[in-house]
């Protein structure tokens, strides 16, 4: 859906030049659900023959998986273990992640790897201290956040912050037809939360915010909110500002000193997001020039990807690996958790192309 509006923009913007084209439609994807088939965690199952795989919860968005692989080959049994995303430990909403099991071989995330992330209290002080700031300039706040995970724990943190009085209760609108739906689907799938969000929900409390937002399905009312005055909250996709509604939000408020861009997850080298994360002076949207004079805060704490400690300890939990290979992850942050490792862990930072021969 977002391909194809951004394809239909551009194209639109964008007259006499070759048209641009969604790299896949709705239709697609929908074609694409007869392929899924659903494994329970901690459930084995054998996609291939000789071949064991189970998943254990990854606690990085709902629905996170970790992947346990087991084989027997010519006589020989091995196993490797692809962590996926991994989560954060003593996070609100989602369960903790499940320790890594004992394997042959690891292939880790390291997105953080030689960062630490801020305590809770920090980060909610921070966001504190953002919305109060955003309220004396009088202008809107604008979170860019993904659909899944991130957009739900921004809002369980806003709502926290309302709850206990330490933010008055601005107008919140989610403004993504994707992150409206997995709002609704999490809420019916109560087996994804922790205890405490649980117990909240059996005292008939409201731990994901959900009363207290907007949702905004509707491209024309998406955007009527670039033409309503005042403080509010606008949450949209994508979450590195690369797609989505988050485009045609920060087009009309960049360039104006009164608002406030509040980054709250992982921006890639390349990414919209990253350029506004390093306050460059000029900025492409739509592939036009807009000046940054809008406040950029960056809370890093709202990441879901585990800190360098904790990924750490993960690789520790896979025991005495024959090897590790470390991805997902700038090169800088890749050395760095590759140093934590080596040389107890024989560990290597693969590049496109590489081959992994597992004996």
């Amino acid at each position: 859906h977002i391909q194809v509006k951004d394809a239909e923009f551009l194209n639109r913007h964008h007259r006499g030049k070759a048209p641009v084209l969604p790299l896949y439609t709705p239709e697609d994807a929908e074609r694409s659900l007869d392929r899924f088939v659903e494994h329970a965690y901690e459930e084995p199952f054998e996609p291939l023959e000789r071949t064991r795989v189970v998943l254990h919860e990854a606690g990085h968005i709902p629905g996170s998986a970790s992947l346990e692989i087991q084989w027997k080959e010519n006589g020989h049994a091995g196993s490797l273990v692809f962590s996926g995303d991994l989560g954060r430990p003593d996070r609100p909403i989602l369960k903790d992640p499940a320790p890594l099991p004992k394997a042959d071989y690891l292939v880790t995330e390291g997105t953080y790897g030689g960062k630490k992330h801020p305590d809770e209290i920090s980060l909610y002080e921070a966001l504190e201290r953002v919305v109060h700031r955003a309220i004396e300039r009088g202008g809107r706040i604008v979170i860019p956040a993904f659909a899944v995970g991130r957009t739900q724990e921004v809002v369980h943190a806003l709502d926290r912050l309302f709850v206990e009085g330490r933010i008055p209760e601005l107008p919140i609108y989610v403004d993504s037809p994707l992150a409206a739906e997995i709002l609704v689907a999490v809420g019916r799938h109560p087996e994804v939360f922790d205890e405490e969000t649980m117990e909240a929900i059996r005292h008939g409390e409201d731990p994901l915010g959900m009363r207290r937002i907007t949702l905004v399905r509707d491209a024309e009312d998406s955007k009527k909110l670039n033409e309503k005055p005042g403080t509010f909250i606008t949450i949209a996709a994508s979450g590195m500002c690369e797609a989505g509604r988050i485009l045609h939000h920060l087009k009309h408020t960049v360039s104006d000193p009164r608002h406030t861009i509040v980054i709250v997850g992982y921006q890639a080298e390349g990414t919209l997001g990253r350029r506004l994360v390093e306050r460059q002076p000029e900025v492409r949207i739509f592939g036009e020039p807009y000046a940054l004079q809008a406040t950029v805060e960056v809370l890093n704490g709202f990441s879901a990807h585990a800190d360098h400690e904790a990924l750490v300890a993960q690789v520790k939990s896979c025991g005495a690996p024959k090897g590790c290979a470390v991805v997902h992850a700038d090169l800088e942050r890749a050395e760095a958790l590759r140093a934590a490792l080596v040389p107890s862990i024989p560990t290597r930072i693969p590049s496109e192309g590489d081959v992994w021969e597992l004996r």
